[in-house]
Parts: C-alpha cells; sequence; structure tokens
C-alpha cells in the first residue's frame, strides 16, 4: 500500500510556537516527526521550544491525527462521533497555549481538533 504523506510547514501552520532555547550544538539538529496527532504536534512544539528544526509527515490532509471522527471504513484509527476526552482541558493544554476558556473541562473531540488547529 502507498501512502501520500503531506508536507506541513510548521512556521505558517503554529505561528504563535517559537524557539524559546537552542541547544548547544555546532551542528542544527533535524528531525522528522509522523503523523500530525496529539503525540506529532507535542513532539513538534518540543522541536520548537528547544530550536530543533523539525518537518511532519501526515498521510492525510489534516492535523488531529485520532481525534478527527471519520464515518470511512478502512481509513485507519478514529475515535466515536461521541467521543468525550476523560482528561480535564487543564491537563491536556500546552502550558503556553491554554485550551479556550469558553470549552468544556472534558471537551468533545471535536473541540480536541479545534484546539489543535
Amino acid at each position: 500500500q502507498n501512502v501520500i504523506y503531506t508536507l506541513i510547514d510548521v512556521h505558517n501552520t503554529f505561528p504563535h510556537l517559537s524557539p524559546t532555547s537552542i541547544i548547544p550544538t555546532t551542528k542544527k539538529m533535524k528531525v522528522a516527526i509522523i503523523g500530525a496527532g496529539a503525540s506529532g504536534l507535542t513532539a513538534l512544539k518540543q522541536c520548537i521550544d528547544e530550536g530543533v528544526e523539525a518537518v511532519i509527515l501526515e498521510k492525510e490532509n489534516y492535523i488531529g491525527g485520532l481525534w478527527r471522527f471519520s464515518a470511512e471504513s478502512g481509513k485507519g484509527g478514529t475515535v466515536y462521533r461521541s467521543t468525550i476526552i476523560n482528561t480535564s482541558k487543564e491537563m491536556m493544554c500546552f502550558s503556553d497555549f491554554p485550551i479556550p476558556s469558553n470549552f468544556a473541562p472534558f471537551m468533545h473531540n471535536t473541540k480536541v481538533v479545534e484546539y489543535f488547529e
């Protein structure tokens, strides 16, 4: 099975993230992150925070990974249409990018994707 990946432009997609520290090295580190779901976005944020050049490879044309519901069969993993997170928004958000206060404490999956976007 051939998989086509979309290259996500990190600086245009996530302009609010910027390096806060640089890894002391003579050669700039480069990282490829597979998938733009929760873990991939977290890995990307850490790379940006540490001044590491990163690129995300995502097989879909959107971010959010398993959190984005899809009724299409055979496409891979997905949450149920009714899935709600089982941890509070305060515990799951990035420390420097809080989830909007008008979102429910335990968000529906569509709000998780909205936060990621």
